[in-house]
């Protein structure tokens, strides 16, 4: 069946576009701000996820279905956060903090709250465009890559629902 390929394809999009992103900040030098970590962890969930999903798929199809429903959430939870890095992008603030902290730093001192907190707010560094392709900065391929995840992923559910009724 056809449909039971997209899991390992969603597998295969989340691992190529870690190993572009790894790449980017290990080859090419081109460091991610404090509001990248927490879109590449959403991508790992969701990469991880839909290697679940396509183990699990045909033996166990309600535990694919709540998987699925995860990967769902934290590709909209992605979207959500890649969408206000595009903001600060767009709207460079002058309140934004001039120096961050690094998240080595961070996960050492600070408390995980604390941590998340302030990988959400926006420093100096999260307005600069490092990068672009077709002049979209990488949040916006980011954003771009979880709504298609997001439709990819509800149209999976949408067509193993009707498969397991049958």
């Amino acid at each position: 069946m056809l449909i039971n390929l997209i899991p390992l394809c969603m597998t295969s999009l989340g691992t190529i576009s870690l190993i572009v992103l790894y790449t980017m900040q290990y080859g090419f030098g081109i460091n991610p701000c404090l509001m990248c970590y927490p879109q590449r962890w959403c991508l790992i969930i969701v990469t991880l996820l839909y290697t679940s999903i396509t183990v699990v798929n045909l033996r166990f199809p309600v535990l694919a279905r709540i998987l699925s429903w995860l990967t769902l959430f934290f590709c909209i939870l992605g979207s959500g956060i890649a969408g206000r890095h595009l903001w600060f992008q767009w709207h460079p603030s002058t309140h934004a903090k001039s120096c961050g902290l690094s998240l080595d730093y961070m996960l050492e001192y600070l408390p995980i709250t604390e941590v998340i907190l302030q990988t959400l707010s926006p420093d100096k560094d999260c307005s600069k465009i490092k990068w672009q392709l077709f002049s979209i900065s990488m949040p916006g391929w980011s954003l771009i890559l979880f709504v298609c995840l997001s439709l990819v992923t509800i149209y999976w559910m949408s067509q193993t629902r009707k498969g397991y009724r049958q």
